[in-house]
Order: structure tokens, then C-alpha cells, then sequence
């Protein structure tokens, strides 16, 4: 291969650096090849040459390089302040009050916001932490500041240990939240590790697991319910407008004192049709012997 050809092919390709210093959105075309690497951090995310279009939020201070062929290369920056998140968060900390593990946080403002929830993990890793909480209220949209409080259990806690909490927020459309501020909490030497409690049987109907849920991660969500009594139990799934998606139980229920254990069913997102629903909130309601009803909620997100 002779020298000009050499100059051609390496002139298809190019390598390009830029540094956001406000968080941005970089839309990729398939095609491209990418690395996104936060500064001052170790990792790195690669969309490998011909992967789908899509969108990548780039935070504040980081940067990302591209390699790839120059025709197939298509991306764009949106976004010159910082991305607009339906909750102002300005602060989050973690401390020990009264031997009790205490989360605060607080909201500058707040759009469509339902509630947070609380993940927790013994490592700097969000991605394998878990979920602590239910549902925390938000105040939906509002301009004031806003204080919050959590107060965790961890009974096998250790003094030295250290844990990291996350915070997600979900909005009235089902879409969640993540944002970027940690909180960081030591065990102190003086810890002393709550006694589990003796869980007492409860009857009625239970929280959904997971919620929210996604069927492309879990085929479904499961709902417990327990009874007291032989009875007929039916249990049906509305959307928000009251509309009745899906019939999930309809059977008769033996009451044995000797098991009495919750009996489950699930719902995986479609109605009475197979077809799958839209995202956003779902009441679960349940009818013993055709009178009186238990109500819950879920969340469905795809």
C-alpha cells in the first residue's frame, strides 16, 4: 500500500475529545463508537461500532473521546446548562442519632414529584445496591423547600462498617430519577444492633414485589394476600382513571390455621387481551366473598 492510500484510509477515521462543564445529553447515532469517561473516576462506558441510536446523559465535569468511521459518526450535544430534573435536590446526609441509622435531605423544588425511595449498599456502588424503603411521599409540584427524613434498620451492622445510600425519585408518569449526591454513613464503636422483630401474621392484602416493576427485568410482580377466614377472594387491576385492565385471582380460598400462610398471584403488565400496558400507576383492589375491598398501588415502568 502506498503512502497516499495510507493518508486516505486513516483520514476516515478521527478521535475527539470534548469536556462538558454543565451536564448535557449526547445523542449517538448507530454506528458510533464511544467512551464515556467521568474525570477524576475509573470507569468508562463504550457503545460498540453499530449499536443503536440513543441517548447518554453526560455529567458535569466529565468528558467523552470518539473513534469512529467519519460516515457512520453522528453525534450532537443538547443541553448547555444543566439537565432538568423534576426535583432540585440540595442536600442529602447520613448520620447516627439515638443508635439509629438517619438519613436528611432537602428539595429546593419539586415537579410531579410522588415519592423517593432509598437504596443502600456496603460499597460505593449503586448499580448492586438495594432498595430499603416503600414508597416515601413526595409533595408533587411545589417552588418551597421541602425537608425529608428516613430512619434505617440494619441488624447485622457492625461498628467500623461503612455504608453508602442513594436516593430515587418517581414522578406522577412512572418515570424515575437518580441523582448524583451520596450519602455516607459509619457504623460508630458504640453501635448496638437492633433486635429482629417477631413478625406477626397479617391478614389482608399485601405490598406488590417489586414495585415498581419492569417485565423486561421481572416477568412480573407478585401480590400476597392472607386471610383469616375460608372465603372467596377476587383480586383485579385498574389503571388511574378506574378502568378495569386485568382480572389476576378469582377462586375460592380454604382457610387452614395450621398454614396460615399468604397465598400470591401476579400481574405481568397486560390486560385480559395479552396486551401490554402503558407506564405509570395501577390500583390493585381486592373483594372477599364480593364485599369490601382492600386497595393498593403499583407502579409499572417499561
Amino acid at each position: 500500500m502506498n503512502r497516499f492510500n495510507i493518508l486516505l484510509l486513516m483520514s476516515i477515521f478521527f478521535l475527539s475529545t470534548c469536556l462538558y462543564s454543565a451536564n448535557s445529553v449526547i445523542t449517538i447515532n448507530s454506528g458510533a463508537s464511544i467512551t464515556l469517561t467521568a474525570q477524576g473516576a475509573n470507569k468508562s462506558y463504550l457503545i460498540n461500532s453499530g449499536a443503536d441510536d440513543g441517548q447518554i446523559i453526560v455529567n458535569s465535569g466529565a468528558s467523552f473521546t470518539s473513534w469512529a468511521p467519519e460516515a457512520l459518526i453522528d453525534f450532537t450535544a443538547s443541553g448547555e446548562g444543566d439537565i432538568t430534573l423534576p426535583v432540585v435536590l440540595s442536600t442529602f446526609t447520613a448520620q447516627f442519632i439515638e443508635n439509629t441509622p438517619t438519613l436528611y435531605w432537602t428539595t429546593q423544588s419539586e415537579t410531579d414529584n410522588m415519592g423517593w425511595f432509598v437504596y443502600r449498599n456496603n460499597e460505593n456502588d449503586f448499580s448492586t445496591s438495594d432498595k430499603v424503603s416503600d414508597l416515601i411521599d413526595g409533595y408533587g409540584t411545589t417552588s418551597e423547600s421541602h425537608d425529608y427524613i428516613y430512619e434505617d434498620t440494619i441488624y447485622d451492622a457492625l461498628p467500623g462498617d461503612t455504608y453508602w445510600y442513594w436516593l430515587e425519585s418517581i414522578d406522577l408518569g412512572g418515570e424515575t430519577h437518580h441523582y448524583n449526591k451520596t450519602a455516607k454513613l459509619v457504623v460508630p464503636d458504640d453501635y448496638e444492633p437492633p433486635i429482629p422483630p417477631e413478625i406477626p401474621i397479617i391478614y389482608g392484602l399485601y405490598h406488590n414485589y417489586p414495585n415498581p416493576f419492569n417485565p423486561t427485568l421481572t416477568r412480573a410482580t407478585k401480590i400476597w394476600f392472607n386471610l383469616h377466614n375460608s372465603a372467596d377472594v377476587e383480586i383485579n387491576v385498574y389503571n388511574i382513571k378506574g378502568q378495569l385492565v386485568r382480572c389476576i385471582y378469582n377462586d375460592f380460598v380454604e382457610f387452614d390455621d395450621s398454614k396460615s400462610k399468604p397465598k400470591v398471584t401476579y400481574w405481568d403488565g397486560r390486560d385480559k387481551n395479552g396486551k401490554i400496558q402503558a407506564n405509570g400507576i395501577y390500583l390493585y383492589i381486592m373483594k372477599v366473598d364480593g364485599k369490601g375491598k382492600e386497595v393498593k398501588r403499583l407502579i409499572f415502568l417499561r
